[in-house]
């Protein structure tokens, strides 16, 4: 992909993947650009956004020889997460006691939480329809009782939000979508409010949302690697709103006036704080979804869990299942049908950073030995497993076999067998 057009406007993709210097550049309308950065084994090594000479935003990272993130620098506010309550479990992993009151949350019959707490420990009660769907959430704010109602399309996503407030409604926004992706809101009367401009190589949109056209202005988006709104900018480049994100999803800056996506590039506006991400509603507050997981135990045995418990490594596209981030702009692809030369007739067993490797890579991916990317696909479990095996299969190749990647990519470009 080489470009994104919409609304009149031109976002150009640019590549360099010499091996010296594997990095993408997506140059905004406004002049603004993005660039992405990759290390010599296809981690991300940074994110940055510019403005002519001027750094605007970036991010820095570093991952373990087992593709783990362990560091994390940048501009931007980072928060930290703050527990200050006391929480217990039971079997199923629903939460049983909050600080000792074990009536603050309760769950209904599918798992569903019925009744809980948002943030500020504000209570409230919460109804779903027979496909265990949020349709209600009530509860008191700045002495008002409050209402939020979500109705759903034919293809199962939210199509309809309505706000209530002593029982006058106060809101009501209506989403054209395709899938996951939302391409318009309007208001009551079905006239347009706003278009959103996505790129299509984003999975469920996280980190995909280039501009928002609203009021005939537009205004472009910069996310980290997570897809989380860091900030967006008007035409000229000017700032116009700056957050922060915990790893679990807790806003700090900004409110949602100006524009609704946050989390993950997800819907993030509504007023009891929760985050629309298509299958599901998460709750930042709890680092928890609402109800179970409509995979059941094939998104992990966890059915509450957000990503595994992994939030700075993990994205979730849809409320299903938790994917290695962040997607790539210069995918590598393992080769198949080929025999790593990492085994132990070369002596890989006595370097302790491929035994990690190993240990971690049998661990995720099954098979007693590693195995090409397509056998790699035919024993996952989950449709994550098969990332992560193609992810560490060229970690595995690149610490044993120096840029084989790079010659297959560039084999493959010739059409030539590698």
């Amino acid at each position: 992909m080489t470009s994104v057009s919409a609304l009149e406007q031109v976002f150009e993709i640019t590549y360099d993947d010499t091996p010296q210097n594997v990095a993408s550049r997506l140059t905004y309308p406004n002049g603004m650009e993005q660039v992405l950065s990759f290390d010599d084994i296809g981690d991300i090594s940074k994110l940055e956004y510019r403005k002519g000479e001027k750094t605007v935003g970036n991010f820095v990272f570093g991952f373990d020889v087992a593709g783990k993130l362990t560091q994390l620098e940048s501009s931007e506010l980072l928060p930290l997460e703050r527990p200050q309550v006391q929480a217990t479990y039971n079997s199923l992993n629903q939460i049983s006691s909050w600080d000792g009151d074990s009536k603050a949350f309760i769950y209904d019959a599918d798992g569903n939480l019925i009744q809980g707490l948002l943030p500020g420990e504000v209570p409230f009660v919460a109804d779903y329809d027979a496909e265990n769907r949020l349709t209600e959430i009530r509860f008191e704010q700045n002495g008002a009782q409050v209402e939020e109602r979500f109705e759903y399309g034919h293809d199962h996503f939210l199509r309809v939000y309505q706000r209530f407030e002593n029982n006058i409604k106060t809101a009501e926004k209506r989403f054209v979508r395709l899938g996951l992706i939302e391409l318009q809101e309007r208001d009551s009367e079905n006239n347009v409010l706003a278009n959103n401009v996505w790129r299509p190589d984003r999975k469920g949109g996280v980190a995909g949302l280039l501009m928002r056209q609203q009021s005939q202005q537009n205004t472009y988006y910069m996310t980290n690697h997570l897809g989380h709104v860091y900030g967006v900018f008007d035409q000229a480049g000017e700032r116009l709103s700056q957050r922060g994100y915990s790893p679990y999803g807790r806003v700090s800056g900004d409110d949602f006036v100006l524009q609704p996506f946050g989390m993950s590039t997800k819907r993030s506006d509504f007023t009891s704080g929760i985050v629309y991400f298509g299958y599901r509603f998460y709750m930042p507050n709890l680092g928890r979804w609402l109800n179970r997981d409509p995979l059941q135990e094939q998104g992990g045995i966890n059915l509450y869990a957000y990503v595994d418990g992994d939030p700075l490594g993990y994205v979730d596209p849809d409320g299903r299942l938790a994917m290695v981030t962040p997607p790539p702009a210069l995918p590598i692809f393992p080769p198949t049908n080929t025999m790593t030369n990492a085994s132990p007739e070369k002596g890989w067993v006595d370097d302790r950073e491929a035994s990690v490797m190993y240990d971690y890579y049998k661990n995720s991916c099954g098979p007693e030995l590693p195995p090409s990317g397509d056998e790699c696909q035919d024993y996952r479990n989950e449709a994550h497993q098969a990332n992560m095996c193609a992810h560490l299969r060229a970690q595995w190749d690149e610490k044993f076999w120096p840029g084989r990647h790079t010659s297959y990519q560039r084999s493959s470009e010739k059409g030539e067998k590698v």
